[in-house]
């Protein structure tokens, strides 16, 4: 989303350059895209950093680094810093010490106790402008920091849409099962696992494909997942696809996308999914049900609950007619909530709310990538 914000605002005439902590896999697609690319050291604030003595080590930085980003900022002269992301608190400080306009782009919804929940969210209050991907992350916000409201602006994530609706799913002999996204604990591929036993048993031909790794440091979860599935004796039903920069292909071998997360500020995998034409079951959480209509375009279940998902799992690989029709109906839905041009619009439209820039007359669109 953050690539795509970025061809958002160069859709619009702007002129963007983009500052990383360093050069890796994001700096080479920017650069592929001609968007100049530097590189700074700032600290970044991780889940492990959420404890007394961290923050506190982070806390006596803190002057140090804001000065030295604010000096960053001025040598750019830009008319607004766009944060993508509330871990990086110490980028709204130095807009705000530099005097440039400050956008935070809010993709996070978590499960913090109050008071470390409203410390992790502080620094939003020196943005000029709030960018939330949905309902539950506004509303996650809102609680939080009552003083933001009104400068809260909700731009649902947008997507490449296909110029036809897609082809149903095979519904073969072996029906598969995807489960898109980074190998981590809170995505929930423990759950999609122990379901697809319960599919087995209950003699179900099935499936389990997994796209995505591990961040670095979590090589562990990717282990446990292969050593439960060899556990249960379904080392041949859960395939691992790795991380995929493309993963069309995987949702059209498809039959049913699960998004089994314990928590999710909106869901990209459930809109990609019934993109693709397939039902999608999902849990009840976050921004979730923003996006499946439980018993419409798929099935909704509460976390954790690895036996209702099989049973809804059960339900769509049994009557494929049924799947094929949520999925169509899905498609359709998605095509009018969740396209490129609306998030072009909204994220250039709150980048110009605190800014010199003006709304162009042709709407803003996303470039391609590659293209100026």
């Amino acid at each position: 989303m953050f690539l795509d914000a970025i061809r958002s605002l160069r859709g619009a005439g702007a002129s963007v350059e983009v500052i990383l902590p360093r050069h890796g896999r994001l700096a080479e697609r920017l650069e592929s895209d001609f968007v100049p690319v530097h590189t700074a050291d700032f600290p970044i604030l991780r889940r492990s950093l959420l404890s007394v003595r961290p923050l506190g080590a982070l806390a006596a930085q803190a002057w140090p680094t804001v000065r030295g980003l604010a000096a960053s900022i001025r040598s750019l002269a830009p008319d607004v810093v766009y944060v993508n992301t509330i871990t990086l608190p110490h980028w709204m400080a130095a807009g705000r010490k530099a005097g440039v306009g400050v956008i935070c782009h809010v993709h996070e919804l978590d499960q913090l106790p109050g008071p470390l929940a409203s410390v992790l969210l502080s620094p939003l209050l020196l943005a000029d402008r709030l960018v939330v991907n949905s309902q539950a992350t506004q509303r996650y916000v809102r609680s939080r920091l009552p003083r933001v409201g009104p400068r809260v602006s909700l731009v649902y994530n947008g997507f490449d849409m296909p110029a036809a609706l897609p082809s149903p799913p095979a519904f073969g002999r072996t029906r598969r099962l995807l489960l898109v996204g980074r190998l981590s604990p809170r995505k929930g591929q423990d759950l999609a696992i122990e379901a697809l036993s319960l599919l087995v048993q209950w003699g179900h031909d099935v499936v389990l494909e997994l796209v995505g790794d591990t961040f670095d440091g979590y090589e562990w979860y990717e282990e446990a997942l292969r050593r439960q599935a060899a556990s249960l004796g379904l080392t041949d039903r859960v395939e691992f696809g790795g991380y995929q920069i493309d993963t069309s292909s995987a949702y059209a071998r498809s039959d049913v996308v699960l998004v089994p997360s314990t928590l999710e500020s909106f869901g990209n995998v459930a809109v990609e999914g019934l993109a693709a034409g397939r039902p999608v079951l999902a849990t009840a959480v976050g921004g979730l049900p923003e996006i499946v209509e439980n018993g419409v375009n798929g099935f909704l279940f509460p976390p954790g609950d690895a036996a209702t998902l099989a049973a809804g799992a059960a339900r769509l690989l049994s009557n494929p007619a049924k799947a094929t029709d949520m999925g169509a109906q899905g498609a359709r839905a998605v095509r009018a909530r969740f396209g490129k041009d609306r998030f072009a619009q909204g994220v250039f439209g709150a980048v110009a709310s605190v800014s010199r820039l003006t709304v162009p007359e042709v709407a803003p669109q996303v470039l391609s990538p590659t293209r100026r």
